[in-house]
C-alpha cells in the first residue's frame, strides 16, 4: 500500500512539473516546437542505434521491430523500482522480445548500458569542469 502511494505521489509530482513546464513556455511556441522536434529526433536516433545493435545481437529480426520493442522496453527501464533500473530493464526487454518470439532482449539492454558509459563519463567531465568554473567565478570579489 505504501509503495502504491509513493508511486502515485511521484506520478502526480511529475505531471505537475510537466504542466508547469508547458505553462512556462506557452508564450514561446517556437521553442516548444523545437524542443519537441529535438526530442523526436533523439528518439529516432536511439531507435536507429537499437536497430543497428539488433543486426549483431538478433540477426534476422526486422530492424523496425527491434527499434520499436527496444524503445518500448526503455519505458519499463525508467520505472524506479531498483537503483538505476538494474534488472528491471533487462527483464522487461527479455519479456517484450519473447512476446514476439525472439530472444536477446536482455543482451540488447546490456549493450545499451555499456554503450552509455563513455557518454556518461564525458558528461561527468563536463559537469565537473562547469562546476569548477562556477565556483571560481563565485569566489572572485565583485566590483567595488
Amino acid at each position: 500500500m505504501a509503495s502504491r502511494s509513493v508511486g502515485s505521489t511521484a506520478a502526480i509530482a511529475s505531471t505537475i512539473r510537466a504542466l508547469d513546464s508547458v505553462h512556462a513556455v506557452r508564450r514561446h511556441p517556437k521553442r516548444l516546437a523545437a524542443a519537441i522536434l529535438l526530442s523526436a529526433m533523439g528518439q529516432l536516433l536511439l531507435g536507429g542505434t537499437f536497430a543497428l545493435v539488433g543486426t549483431v545481437l538478433m540477426p534476422g529480426v526486422p530492424h523496425v521491430l527491434v527499434a520499436l520493442l527496444a524503445l518500448l522496453g526503455l519505458v519499463a527501464n525508467w520505472l524506479p523500482l531498483t537503483p538505476g533500473g538494474l534488472g528491471v530493464g533487462e527483464a522487461a526487454f527479455a519479456a517484450i522480445f519473447a512476446l514476439v518470439g525472439h530472444s536477446g532482449g536482455a543482451r540488447m539492454l546490456l549493450a545499451w548500458r555499456v554503450g552509455m558509459l563513455p557518454l556518461a563519463a564525458l558528461g561527468a567531465v563536463l559537469y565537473v569542469r562547469g562546476r569548477t568554473r562556477v565556483e571560481a567565478q563565485q569566489s572572485q570579489p565583485g566590483p567595488a
